[in-house]
Protein backbone atom coordinates (compact mmCIF):
# COMPACT_ATOMS: atom_id res chain seq x y z
CA UNK A 1 0.00 0.00 0.00
CA UNK A 2 1.35 3.40 -1.01
CA UNK A 3 0.53 6.61 0.88
CA UNK A 4 1.55 9.87 -0.76
CA UNK A 5 4.68 8.35 -2.31
CA UNK A 6 5.78 6.33 0.75
CA UNK A 7 5.37 2.64 1.29
CA UNK A 8 3.72 2.14 4.65
CA UNK A 9 6.58 0.03 5.96
CA UNK A 10 8.91 3.02 5.46
CA UNK A 11 7.02 5.46 7.65
CA UNK A 12 8.71 4.49 10.89
CA UNK A 13 12.08 4.83 9.17
CA UNK A 14 11.01 8.27 7.94
CA UNK A 15 10.19 9.41 11.46
CA UNK A 16 13.41 7.93 12.85
CA UNK A 17 15.38 9.97 10.30
CA UNK A 18 13.31 13.04 11.12
CA UNK A 19 14.05 12.68 14.83
CA UNK A 20 17.75 12.18 14.14
CA UNK A 21 17.89 15.53 12.35
CA UNK A 22 15.70 17.34 14.88
CA UNK A 23 17.95 16.10 17.68
CA UNK A 24 20.79 18.13 16.16
CA UNK A 25 18.63 21.24 15.77
CA UNK A 26 17.16 21.66 19.27
CA UNK A 27 18.61 21.63 22.75
CA UNK A 28 18.91 18.29 24.53
CA UNK A 29 16.31 19.19 27.23
CA UNK A 30 13.80 20.24 24.53
CA UNK A 31 14.35 17.06 22.55
CA UNK A 32 14.00 14.81 25.58
CA UNK A 33 10.95 16.69 26.85
CA UNK A 34 8.94 16.92 23.61
CA UNK A 35 10.17 14.44 20.99
CA UNK A 36 11.28 11.19 22.62
CA UNK A 37 7.72 9.85 23.02
CA UNK A 38 6.46 10.90 19.57
CA UNK A 39 5.53 8.34 16.92
CA UNK A 40 4.25 8.31 13.35
CA UNK A 41 0.46 7.87 13.42
CA UNK A 42 -0.70 8.34 9.83
CA UNK A 43 0.17 9.72 6.41
CA UNK A 44 -2.87 10.67 4.41
CA UNK A 45 -2.39 12.52 1.12
CA UNK A 46 -0.36 15.61 2.10
CA UNK A 47 -0.79 15.42 5.89
CA UNK A 48 1.62 13.66 8.23
CA UNK A 49 0.04 12.94 11.61
CA UNK A 50 2.29 12.51 14.64
CA UNK A 51 1.10 10.91 17.87
CA UNK A 52 2.19 12.50 21.15
CA UNK A 53 1.78 11.56 24.79
CA UNK A 54 -0.34 14.38 26.18
CA UNK A 55 -2.45 17.42 25.36
CA UNK A 56 0.31 19.60 26.80
CA UNK A 57 2.84 18.09 24.40
CA UNK A 58 0.40 18.45 21.51
CA UNK A 59 -0.16 22.15 22.21
CA UNK A 60 3.53 22.92 22.71
CA UNK A 61 4.72 21.04 19.63
CA UNK A 62 1.99 22.58 17.48
CA UNK A 63 2.85 26.09 18.64
CA UNK A 64 6.64 25.87 18.62
CA UNK A 65 7.89 23.06 16.39
CA UNK A 66 5.45 22.58 13.50
CA UNK A 67 7.66 24.54 11.08
CA UNK A 68 10.80 22.71 12.16
CA UNK A 69 9.18 19.29 11.70
CA UNK A 70 7.72 20.29 8.32
CA UNK A 71 11.07 21.63 7.09
CA UNK A 72 12.91 18.54 8.31
CA UNK A 73 10.46 16.14 6.64
CA UNK A 74 10.68 18.16 3.42
CA UNK A 75 14.48 17.95 3.47
CA UNK A 76 14.24 14.17 3.77
CA UNK A 77 11.40 13.47 1.34
CA UNK A 78 11.38 16.45 -0.97
CA UNK A 79 7.64 16.88 -0.32
CA UNK A 80 5.94 19.71 1.57
CA UNK A 81 3.64 17.96 4.03
CA UNK A 82 1.21 19.41 6.52
CA UNK A 83 2.15 18.40 10.06
CA UNK A 84 -0.52 17.53 12.60
CA UNK A 85 -0.01 16.45 16.22
CA UNK A 86 -2.64 14.35 18.00
CA UNK A 87 -3.12 12.45 21.24
CA UNK A 88 -4.28 8.94 20.22
CA UNK A 89 -7.39 7.48 21.86
CA UNK A 90 -6.40 5.76 25.09
CA UNK A 91 -5.54 2.10 24.63
CA UNK A 92 -5.99 2.22 20.86
CA UNK A 93 -3.51 2.11 18.02
CA UNK A 94 -4.40 2.15 14.36
CA UNK A 95 -4.25 -1.26 12.71
CA UNK A 96 -2.30 0.04 9.73
CA UNK A 97 0.29 1.58 12.09
CA UNK A 98 0.91 -1.87 13.58
CA UNK A 99 1.32 -3.24 10.05
CA UNK A 100 3.92 -0.76 8.83
CA UNK A 101 5.85 -0.30 12.09
CA UNK A 102 9.33 -1.65 11.50
CA UNK A 103 9.86 -1.76 15.23
CA UNK A 104 7.71 -3.26 17.91
CA UNK A 105 5.23 -0.65 19.01
CA UNK A 106 5.68 0.61 22.53
CA UNK A 107 2.81 2.09 24.53
CA UNK A 108 2.73 5.83 25.08
CA UNK A 109 3.83 6.84 28.53
CA UNK A 110 2.72 10.01 30.32
CA UNK A 111 5.39 12.69 30.42
CA UNK A 112 7.52 12.60 33.53
CA UNK A 113 7.47 16.17 34.81
CA UNK A 114 8.68 15.33 38.30
CA UNK A 115 12.20 16.43 37.40
CA UNK A 116 12.54 19.41 35.11
CA UNK A 117 15.70 20.70 33.46
CA UNK A 118 18.28 22.47 35.60
CA UNK A 119 19.07 26.13 35.02
CA UNK A 120 22.18 28.17 35.71
CA UNK A 121 22.59 31.94 35.89
CA UNK A 122 25.30 32.77 33.34
CA UNK A 123 26.76 36.19 32.50
CA UNK A 124 25.82 37.34 29.00
CA UNK A 125 29.35 37.77 27.64
CA UNK A 126 30.10 34.10 28.37
CA UNK A 127 27.24 32.87 26.20
CA UNK A 128 28.04 31.75 22.64
CA UNK A 129 27.10 34.29 19.97
CA UNK A 130 24.25 32.10 18.68
CA UNK A 131 22.66 32.01 22.15
CA UNK A 132 22.84 35.81 22.49
CA UNK A 133 21.34 36.28 19.04
CA UNK A 134 18.57 33.83 19.93
CA UNK A 135 17.64 36.04 22.89
CA UNK A 136 17.58 39.06 20.56
CA UNK A 137 15.34 37.22 18.10
CA UNK A 138 12.98 36.12 20.87
CA UNK A 139 12.72 39.71 22.04
CA UNK A 140 11.80 40.86 18.52
CA UNK A 141 9.03 38.25 18.42
CA UNK A 142 7.75 39.09 21.90
CA UNK A 143 7.61 42.80 21.10
CA UNK A 144 5.89 42.15 17.75
CA UNK A 145 8.78 43.74 15.86
CA UNK A 146 9.08 40.56 13.81
CA UNK A 147 6.13 38.46 12.69
CA UNK A 148 7.86 35.16 11.97
CA UNK A 149 10.82 33.18 13.28
CA UNK A 150 12.45 33.44 9.85
CA UNK A 151 12.20 37.26 9.92
CA UNK A 152 13.48 37.56 13.51
CA UNK A 153 16.41 35.21 12.90
CA UNK A 154 17.31 36.97 9.66
CA UNK A 155 17.31 40.40 11.30
CA UNK A 156 19.81 39.36 13.98
CA UNK A 157 21.96 37.30 11.61
CA UNK A 158 21.04 33.88 12.97
CA UNK A 159 20.18 30.64 11.22
CA UNK A 160 16.80 29.09 12.00
CA UNK A 161 18.46 25.84 13.05
CA UNK A 162 20.50 27.72 15.66
CA UNK A 163 17.37 29.52 16.84
CA UNK A 164 15.53 26.23 17.36
CA UNK A 165 18.56 24.80 19.17
CA UNK A 166 18.75 27.60 21.73
CA UNK A 167 15.17 28.86 21.90
CA UNK A 168 14.09 26.72 24.86
CA UNK A 169 17.50 26.73 26.52
CA UNK A 170 18.26 30.42 27.10
CA UNK A 171 16.08 33.01 28.84
CA UNK A 172 16.53 36.59 30.03
CA UNK A 173 17.26 36.80 33.73
CA UNK A 174 13.94 38.51 34.46
CA UNK A 175 12.02 35.62 32.88
CA UNK A 176 13.47 33.17 35.38
CA UNK A 177 12.66 35.36 38.41
CA UNK A 178 9.02 34.43 38.89
CA UNK A 179 8.57 35.70 42.44
CA UNK A 180 7.16 39.11 43.31
CA UNK A 181 9.49 39.83 46.23
CA UNK A 182 13.24 40.33 45.85
CA UNK A 183 15.93 41.38 48.30
CA UNK A 184 18.85 43.50 47.11
CA UNK A 185 22.08 44.10 49.00
CA UNK A 186 23.96 47.38 48.53
CA UNK A 187 27.42 48.44 49.68
CA UNK A 188 27.39 52.21 49.32
CA UNK A 189 29.14 55.42 50.32
CA UNK A 190 27.68 57.02 53.42
CA UNK A 191 27.06 60.53 52.11
CA UNK A 192 24.12 62.80 52.88
CA UNK A 193 21.18 61.91 50.67
CA UNK A 194 22.55 58.65 49.22
CA UNK A 195 19.79 56.48 50.64
CA UNK A 196 17.06 58.85 49.47
CA UNK A 197 18.61 58.91 45.98
CA UNK A 198 18.66 55.12 45.94
CA UNK A 199 15.01 54.89 47.00
CA UNK A 200 14.04 57.51 44.43
CA UNK A 201 15.62 55.51 41.59
CA UNK A 202 13.99 52.29 42.76
CA UNK A 203 10.64 54.12 42.80
CA UNK A 204 11.21 55.23 39.19
CA UNK A 205 11.13 51.55 38.23
CA UNK A 206 7.75 51.21 40.00
CA UNK A 207 9.16 48.92 42.68
CA UNK A 208 7.48 49.06 46.09
CA UNK A 209 10.02 48.99 48.94
CA UNK A 210 8.76 46.80 51.79
CA UNK A 211 11.64 46.81 54.27
CA UNK A 212 14.94 48.66 54.69
CA UNK A 213 17.83 47.43 56.82
CA UNK A 214 20.95 49.57 57.18
CA UNK A 215 24.10 48.85 59.16
CA UNK A 216 26.07 51.44 61.13
CA UNK A 217 28.45 53.21 58.70
CA UNK A 218 32.13 52.27 59.04
CA UNK A 219 34.92 54.22 57.35
CA UNK A 220 32.42 56.07 55.21
CA UNK A 221 30.67 52.94 53.89
CA UNK A 222 27.36 51.34 54.83
CA UNK A 223 25.46 48.19 53.93
CA UNK A 224 21.80 48.46 53.00
CA UNK A 225 19.37 45.63 52.25
CA UNK A 226 16.08 46.44 50.51
CA UNK A 227 13.16 44.03 50.21
CA UNK A 228 10.77 45.10 47.49
CA UNK A 229 7.71 44.07 45.53
CA UNK A 230 8.61 44.02 41.81
CA UNK A 231 5.25 42.81 40.50
CA UNK A 232 4.72 46.17 38.74
CA UNK A 233 8.30 46.81 37.66
CA UNK A 234 8.30 48.75 34.39
CA UNK A 235 11.55 47.33 33.01
CA UNK A 236 13.72 44.24 33.05
CA UNK A 237 15.08 43.50 36.54
CA UNK A 238 18.52 42.99 35.08
CA UNK A 239 18.36 46.44 33.46
CA UNK A 240 17.47 48.02 36.80
CA UNK A 241 20.43 46.30 38.46
CA UNK A 242 22.73 47.61 35.74
CA UNK A 243 21.45 51.16 36.27
CA UNK A 244 22.05 50.86 40.03
CA UNK A 245 25.56 49.53 39.50
CA UNK A 246 26.43 52.63 37.47
CA UNK A 247 25.61 55.02 40.32
CA UNK A 248 28.72 56.71 41.66
CA UNK A 249 27.80 56.18 45.31
CA UNK A 250 27.16 52.43 44.98
CA UNK A 251 30.16 50.12 45.20
CA UNK A 252 28.27 46.86 45.00
CA UNK A 253 24.73 45.59 44.44
CA UNK A 254 23.63 41.95 44.58
CA UNK A 255 20.38 40.03 44.37
CA UNK A 256 20.41 38.04 47.60
CA UNK A 257 16.97 36.42 47.62
CA UNK A 258 13.52 36.05 46.15
CA UNK A 259 10.21 35.17 47.76
CA UNK A 260 6.51 34.66 47.15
Amino acid sequence: MDKGGFWVQDLTELWDKTLEKIKTEVSKPSYEMWFTTTKIYDLNHSCLTVAVASENAKDWLSAHFTDLVADTVKNITGDALQIKFIVPPSGKQKADERQYSAKKATPFQPEDTSQGPKYFLVREDILPEAARKTLQAKELLERKKASTIHEAADRVGLSRSAFYRYRDAVYPFSTMVKDRIVSLFFHLHDHSGTLSRLLSIVAEFDCNVLTIHQTIPLQGMANVTLSMDISKINADLGDMLNVLRELDFIEKVELVGTGA
